[in-house]
């Protein structure tokens, strides 16, 4: 014969579920987002098609995630922490929305 389920229960130490409740319904109205990061120019892209040649070159993992590293670390300290312009130059297909005739339509 099966027996019933039991109750759920919470794990010691939890919060119990009226402030839990509560938490959950109060406006985060004091929320507030940092302003986004400035990047004070930009890479030239034949430097970063220099970063692909070398990357193609090289053949061990470790070496070229240590010129990734690098690169990235460079661009930081240089420019700045908003790598969005880098990322569109190293992945134009993922920032250009794809036309079809559905989407014309």
């Amino acid at each position: 014969m099966m027996q019933p389920t039991p109750a759920p229960s919470s794990a010691p130490g939890s919060p119990s579920r009226e402030i839990a409740n509560e938490d959950v319904t109060e406006p985060q109205e004091s929320m507030t987002y940092p302003a986004p990061p400035q990047n004070v120019g930009s890479a030239p892209f034949a430097v970063l098609a220099g970063l692909f040649d070398k990357l193609q070159s090289e053949r061990k993992p470790e070496r070229r995630r240590k010129l990734l590293d690098a690169w990235f670390t460079h661009w930081r300290e240089e420019k700045g922490y908003d790598l969005y312009p880098v990322l569109r130059l190293i992945l134009p297909q993922a920032c250009t929305p794809v036309l079809t005739i559905e989407t014309i339509q």
